[in-house]
């Protein structure tokens, strides 16, 4: 199921069902479907690590091979491209005449470690430039203004609805949880407080304002939609709430449930001193608390009140009920 640059074919579509006719032949390429399958190697080559079954290394290779056919193949020069299409023909790219940049090709190649530390800083700069506005980023840029029978439904929709150059929560949420693994943390908290309703920035003209402040939308329109840019659309269907309980609870405050235990990652902005959270794993209550500390020059974390040797808790080693404290450096 690959093509010619070795990369996922996107066939009917992936994770934008409005690329509607990039695989319509059977040869389009999806460069973010080969990164989502890269992540998904990572995480099984986990999973086989941990069962000590021998399919990890064969599911290393395949994820490194991905790795290169993507950094081979589809790094434009300053940012990722989304796509080729059936002739070959790369989509977000810089030769592009709209819909240059998709912000998923970004998100995800630090995601799933596809980008070095020089393309990081590349893509970031690259999406800061196109792609941010005052409440998150747009699903891309410059929006689609004429009908491309080899894009399909996406350039023929309205610009600044839907997918044609709207701020989606979605990509908003992998955005944030690119720059979390890549050691952005700030920038991931501020990426995050832009986009989520409730977080206002204090301006006059400030959108949210006119935004419930518990509401998640699928989305807002873009700044190129005719009538109201900005404003919500699609309210309360969104499945990217899910997502950034994931991402806040698993990847900045770092409380990771495990085959075998707990890992407590935590990736606080500098503006957070402490943090508590509640949870329940394998019928087991834990009550966590992340503090930073200025004693220690690395993390500790205690168990019910003993030092433990590493990060990592194992649930054989935990009562009922359990008292976590996490000490993190004050840097």
């Amino acid at each position: 199921n690959k093509g010619e640059h070795e990369l996922v074919l996107i066939k009917f579509g992936d994770w934008n069902d409005s690329l509607t006719a990039i695989g319509k032949e059977g040869r389009g390429e999806s460069i973010w479907l080969s990164m989502a399958y890269a992540e998904a190697l990572k995480q099984m080559i986990d999973l086989f690590t941990y069962q000590k079954d021998s399919r990890a290394e064969s599911y290393q290779a395949r994820y490194n091979n991905i790795k290169q056919a993507i950094n081979n193949s589809a790094w434009d020069g300053d940012w990722y491209v989304r796509c080729f299409d059936d002739n070959g023909r790369a989509i977000g790219s810089n030769q592009s005449n709209e819909g240059k940049i998709f912000l998923n090709a970004q998100s995800w190649a630090m995601i799933a470690g596809i980008a070095d530390e020089k393309r990081t800083q590349q893509l970031i700069d690259s999406s800061n430039k196109m792609l941010k506005t005052d409440i998150g980023y747009l699903l891309l840029a410059p929006t689609f203004t004429a009908p491309d029978p080899n894009i399909g439904r996406i350039s023929c929709m309205e610009p600044g609805i839907c997918e044609n150059g709207t701020v989606y929560s979605h990509v908003n949420v992998w955005m944030i949880m690119g720059l979390l693994r890549a050691g952005r943390v700030d920038e991931a908290y501020e990426a995050f407080k832009s986009n989520a309703p409730g977080y206002y920035s204090g301006k006059d003209n400030d959108p949210k304002q006119n935004m419930p402040p518990y509401i998640y939308a699928i989305c807002c329109f873009g700044p190129d939609h005719k009538n109201n840019p900005l404003q919500m659309e699609f309210t309360w269907i969104t499945g990217s709430v899910a997502w950034y309980y994931n991402v806040l609870s698993k990847e900045m405050i770092g409380v990771q449930p495990d085959y075998k235990g707990i890992a407590l990652n935590p990736k606080l902005p500098s503006k957070w001193n402490k943090v508590r959270a509640k949870r329940m794993f394998r019928g087991k209550h834990f009550d966590i608390t992340i503090e930073r500390n200025n004693i220690v020059s690395k993390s500790t974390v205690m168990l019910n009140g003993r030092i433990c040797e590493s990060n990592f808790i194992e649930y054989q080693n935990c009562l009922s009920k359990n008292i976590v404290t996490v000490n993190i450096p004050n840097s």
